[in-house]
């Protein structure tokens, strides 16, 4: 029989909800094909195994970009910006592993998968976690993808729904 926190972890936001501890991370990176980043994802999925993150949900993250690399997103008109679709795995903390341990793995796995950044968090509250800093967020919300594209920066679809969800 599975746990709760087995049947939680394959729904992100009941995770987030029953306030889990957290992470999405993505082995995609602009300038890769689309197989290129898939593959590379496979390999990301099987280090997180190694580590028991077992069951990762795939997610796919939209993030609203300048067009223009060299300048700030906020410089832009929404409607100029560039919609950067990647996919990402919602990854729960296992109970058997300690909060630092789960926060030191995904800063390896950032490293090793040349990752600007993850998000984590614990429950409904999201944070940016950089190579040398971390932020909040803001809070979880959730709608359809619809309804969340058309007021976020960024927000995540679980893959093969209409759950979407974004920190604000």
């Amino acid at each position: 029989m599975k746990s709760f926190k087995q049947v939680v972890s394959k729904d992100p936001i009941k995770s987030m909800r029953s306030g889990s501890d957290f992470a999405i991370i993505t082995a995609f990176r602009g300038g890769n094909s689309l197989t290129s980043n898939r593959s590379k994802n496979k390999i990301l999925k099987k280090s997180l195994e190694k580590m028991n993150i077992n069951n990762p949900t795939l997610l796919v993250g939209h993030w609203q970009e300048s067009p223009d690399p060299s300048k700030n997103w906020s410089e832009y008109d929404s409607s100029e910006l560039v919609d950067v679709i990647e996919e990402s795995y919602f990854c729960v903390r296992p109970d058997s592993m300690e909060l630092q341990e789960f926060m030191d793995n995904m800063k390896e796995l950032m490293i090793e998968f040349s990752q600007d950044a993850i998000v984590y968090g614990h429950g409904v509250n999201g944070h940016i976690l950089e190579r040398s800093s971390n932020f909040p967020i803001g809070t979880l919300k959730v709608g359809s993808e619809d309804t969340i594209a058309s007021s976020a920066q960024g927000y995540s679809v679980i893959k093969g729904t209409n759950k979407a969800f974004t920190f604000a």
